[in-house]
């Protein structure tokens, strides 16, 4: 009984109370649709991720990982499949303020049953942007630590790791494919914009890249054609 009691005890103290207001409680890091453009994923500081149904028919499907004491826990990136089945997530997870500790590891959740089917490692600092080439059937995670890691098959049953690609800056903040998958882009916060050509990766020097070498980009986009980017 006593032993009993204790176990409960434990269970109870790592309970949270969160009001669930039906919206994000805090501010929204990243935006991804569906090919289809049926349903859209937010991630969000406030440790969750929220799967939209854009017709309004049903609420959003809440997807919440692991969440620790102060950043431990917040989600920075997500980036759904074609068919919305999954998203993939990451963001800040690992003890806050740890030193030696790997936050980068990348979730990968089942939107229907909102449980997290497998984790994909290796990027092992704060993840900051992932964007996923439906072409190439490929995930480019990247963040703290300016590599850019990457995965074939992503939402299948056996990901297959990529070499990555190193931006040679302290921060990627955004990651994006270009050009039907055959270009990697990453903005950075002290090397400007960097590109790579795949699949061999081999380094392109962007237009006009030097005048942001000393700028810290925050924002990229591609166009839906992946012809031109901003």
């Amino acid at each position: 009984l006593a032993l009993a009691t204790q176990a409960c005890a434990q269970e109870a103290s790592e309970l949270r109370l969160e009001l669930d207001t039906g919206g994000h409680l805090s501010v929204i890091r990243a935006l991804s649709a569906d090919a289809a453009g049926r349903h859209v994923a937010s991630a969000s500081e406030d440790k969750t991720v929220r799967v939209w149904d854009l017709a309004g028919a049903a609420p959003p499907v809440v997807l919440r990982g692991y969440a620790g004491p102060g950043n431990d826990g917040m989600v920075n990136a997500v980036a759904l499949s074609p068919d919305g089945r999954f998203a993939a997530v990451g963001g800040y997870f690992g003890p806050h303020h740890a030193v030696d500790a790997t936050f980068g590891d990348v979730r990968i959740f089942d939107t229907r049953t909102r449980e997290v089917v497998r984790v994909l490692e290796g990027h092992r600092y704060v993840v900051d942007s992932i964007a996923y080439s439906a072409e190439r059937d490929e995930l480019a995670v990247t963040g703290q630590g300016g590599i850019v890691m990457r995965w074939k098959d992503p939402f299948g049953a056996a990901p297959e790791a990529l070499p990555p690609l190193d931006s040679q800056a302290s921060r990627v903040l955004r990651v994006a494919y270009a050009a039907g998958g055959t270009r990697v882009l990453a903005a950075t916060t002290d090397y400007g914009l960097r590109m790579w050509s795949l699949p061999e990766g081999a380094e392109i020097e962007p237009p006009e890249a030097e005048p942001l070498w000393d700028i810290v980009v925050s924002g990229l986009a591609v166009s839906p054609d992946g012809t031109r980017f901003a």
